[in-house]
């Protein structure tokens, strides 16, 4: 390429510079040439040229760093979590079956596993801000359903229907004697997560680290068998709080399209950070999730 240098009150010089070694067809790469010293004063004169070959995924994304933005993204994966509970009844007698009683109502009727495993998914939208040449924020609105596997040994009977027995009878209905069976516990969350991240590394691929606090609030609970009849429970007879709060950590991975979106793939580690069931619950628990997801960003210019 030919460059014209013209310093002050000299004759117009002309320089010319040839690249012997050609690159690859259609390389993406960014080539950066730097003239170190030039003597204007010598008729023929040195210059010291470097050539700088960057690979596209090292560009710094400088035109898209400092913006807004908003995003949306899903997550699924496992939940957990440690303890258990049994249900004991003050008036209704344990049965062996709709006819017959086998213990008064102080005695424990319902037991379930102590270590509870399911299935978790979210989605969810919001938006993001920097706050400094690394740090940024984010926050939004999510919603989030955690699927917990138990059994149980006791069933409610209701005009010929049998539901599972959770945490109390749903129904006033008799508690009977069952087989061992698998029941899942479904709580669904509207949730409002604020989160900090810093990019580790601000390039057109990016490695992002974040942590933050997440509300829930409790819209739905609902008990599924395969063996039984399901049923729904509303937040205000449920066993769990009505409000939660969860500390979350994740990192996250992404690219940059183009000039106005993002494209993440995130993962995320969520702890409830207390107990999730009301005071007068027989039991505690502390769910945990681990997710993977997708996280699409578009960057207002």
């Amino acid at each position: 390429k030919e460059a014209t240098a013209m310093p002050k009150a000299r004759p117009v010089q002309s320089l010319s510079y040839t690249l012997e070694n050609s690159f690859p067809e259609n390389s993406l790469h960014e080539v950066q040439i730097t003239i170190q010293k030039t003597d204007w004063k010598l008729p023929s004169f040195d210059q010291t040229l470097e050539v700088t070959m960057i690979p596209f995924w090292k560009k710094k994304t400088e035109s898209v760093s400092n913006r807004y933005w908003a995003h949306a993204g899903f997550g699924a994966g496992s939940s957990s979590v440690s303890g258990g509970f049994g249900h004991k009844s003050d008036d209704v007698a344990l049965q062996a079956n709709a006819s017959e009683a086998l213990l008064d109502g102080s005695t424990l009727v319902g037991t379930t596993t102590t270590d509870y495993k399911g299935t978790s998914f979210s989605t969810g939208i919001g938006v993001g801000a920097r706050i400094g040449r690394k740090w940024l924020l984010e926050s939004g609105l999510s919603f989030m359903t955690t699927s917990l596997q138990a059994t149980s040994n006791t069933v409610e009977a209701v005009g010929g229907q049998f539901f599972p027995v959770y945490y109390t009878p749903k129904f006033d209905g008799d508690l009977v004697r069952a087989n061992t069976y698998s029941f899942t516990n479904n709580l669904q969350y509207l949730s409002v997560p604020a989160k900090i991240g810093y990019r580790i590394i601000d390039r057109k691929v990016g490695w992002l680290a974040s942590g933050g606090i997440a509300t829930n609030v409790l819209l739905n609970q609902s008990i599924q068998s395969a063996q039984y009849d399901s049923y729904k429970i509303s937040p205000g007879d449920s066993p769990f709080r009505p409000v939660t709060l969860t500390g979350f950590l994740g990192t996250e991975i992404y690219v940059t399209l183009g000039k106005v979106y993002q494209l993440g793939i995130l993962s995320n580690y969520h702890i409830s950070l207390f107990d999730i069931t009301k005071d007068e619950a027989p039991f505690e628990l502390k769910p945990n999730q681990l997710q993977l997801g997708l996280n699409l960003r578009y960057i207002f210019k």
